[in-house]
């Protein structure tokens, strides 16, 4: 049985709540074991401002940041504490922002 994804505020997400456009998108996938993470930054597609879509065990959750800069200090500070729990990227869009060369 699958649970609706809840935001940190435990409010229930639009279906579509893992889903974005990709050209708005970077997408990280993690595996440690038999487990996997994924991690999306993307515009807010309700409104003005960023989202991270945090993708765990099918389990999402949203955070919301009104700025690129609390945006990207979120999404280091967690890229970080995964690498050094174990977790590795892995699949086509495993490399860094920094080595994103725009679209193809």
């Amino acid at each position: 049985m699958q649970h609706p994804a809840k935001d940190r505020g435990g409010t229930p997400l639009p279906q579509n709540a893992g889903a974005a456009d990709k050209k708005d998108a970077l997408v990280y996938f993690f595996r440690r074991g038999s487990a996997s993470l994924t991690a999306e930054t993307r515009l807010n597609p309700e409104g003005p401002g960023y989202q991270l879509v945090v993708t765990e065990d099918s389990q999402a959750h949203v955070e919301t940041f009104e700025t690129l800069q609390r945006l990207l200090a979120r999404e280091h500070e967690l890229l970080q504490a995964w690498r050094a729990q174990g977790w590795s990227e892995v699949g086509a869009s495993a490399g860094s922002a920094g080595s994103w060369r725009g679209p193809r």
